[in-house]
């Protein structure tokens, strides 16, 4: 499972306002003073009762000047060439696979558009480019593509109700409502909380994403860990894009970094007074797995070593000139009932 979104096309930033007339509200801070990415700042109510405004007489709204791809690279929000993703058929690939993308509902950084999935061919060509088919077939890229997109909208709801401790009435009038601006997968790095956990009994991530979001000119990183209750697998439904309730296997855990002493705060003192006064939408997971789930994961992980034993006597042997019988159930039991033999 892996997380890959594609970049939605971007609009261009909006011009500057035009220079005041004579006897008009002028702007006194130079343009070197503005911030890069941000309008220029209205004038102190000392100084002039009229802000800047753009064209359109609005007041002109912060938009990031940065805008990355699915890679985490900056790239040029006024080149205007089309994206051409691999929609191709994969080698070996038996069946057509859709190649409709859906938009999603997570704002993406430095444009007025959304962050775009990727359609079920181009998910399959990802997994089979990246070694990661394993027994997965054409029949299952509607399911996985439907659960893919549905975890991401569960974890921007997830990075919202943190992000709605710090948002004003106003944030998306000003441009300043939280934006995803980039993100990166490190399923093979643990973070601090998750290796905690883990020494306390509670079995690992499948994944973990870092995504960076945009809070009107802040950037704040999020640490999302991603972990499979097996003993729930069977309980699971396709999910529909916003659906919060048929994936029940798979569980977030969604928390800014501690990469700031408000970040610190928010996790330790604003979220837990939320919480105890019902005041968000936060739903923090458990420090300590289930007996249910930490048993799946034992039988699960039996089962995978007993299939993997089977593989290598079946390769000793055909070495040899033999060949194994064909096994007499798919169970645990089964297998290695065979590998005994």
């Amino acid at each position: 499972f892996f997380l890959a979104m594609g970049h939605g096309a971007s609009k261009e930033a909006p011009a500057a306002p035009a220079a005041a007339a004579d006897g008009a509200c002028p702007v006194r801070s130079k343009p070197k003073d503005v911030p890069k990415g941000h309008p220029p700042a209205a004038a102190g109510d000392d100084e002039s009762s009229c802000p800047v405004k753009n064209a359109s007489g609005m007041l002109a709204k912060y938009r990031n000047t940065n805008v990355y791809n699915v890679y985490s690279q900056k790239i040029d929000p006024k080149n205007n060439m089309p994206a051409n993703p691999n929609q191709k058929p994969a080698p070996g690939q038996e069946k057509a696979l859709s190649t409709h993308r859906v938009s999603s509902n997570i704002p993406k950084g430095g444009t007025d558009s959304t962050w775009t999935y990727p359609s079920p061919q181009m998910f399959y060509n990802a997994i089979v480019r990246k070694g990661k088919k394993g027994s997965t077939s054409e029949d299952d890229m509607e399911m996985v593509v439907a659960i893919h997109n549905n975890m991401n909208e569960r974890t921007w709801n997830q990075v919202m109700a943190w992000e709605a401790m710090h948002q004003d009435a106003d944030a998306e009038e000003k441009g300043t409502a939280p934006r995803l601006l980039r993100f990166l997968g490190r399923p093979d790095e643990f973070s601090p909380l998750a290796r905690l956990k883990m020494l306390f009994g509670h079995p690992a991530p499948f994944d973990r994403h870092d995504w960076v979001v945009d809070r009107g000119g802040q950037e704040v990183r999020y640490i999302i860990d991603y972990y499979h209750d097996v003993s729930r697998a069977h309980e699971d439904e396709k999910p529909a894009l916003r659906d919060e309730s048929s994936v029940k296997s798979i569980v977030l855990e969604v928390r800014p970094a501690l990469d700031s002493p408000e970040a610190f705060l928010d996790r330790y003192l604003r979220m837990p007074l939320a919480l105890l006064q019902g005041q968000t939408s936060y739903q923090p997971s458990n420090f300590f797995a289930s007996a249910a789930m930490v048993e799946a994961e034992r039988r699960e992980k039996e089962e995978l070593a007993a299939a993997e034993r089977l593989k290598n006597l079946q390769r000793e042997r055909e070495k040899a000139g033999k060949r194994l019988p064909a096994p007499i159930a798919e169970s645990c039991g089964g297998l290695m009932q065979l590998v005994q033999e």
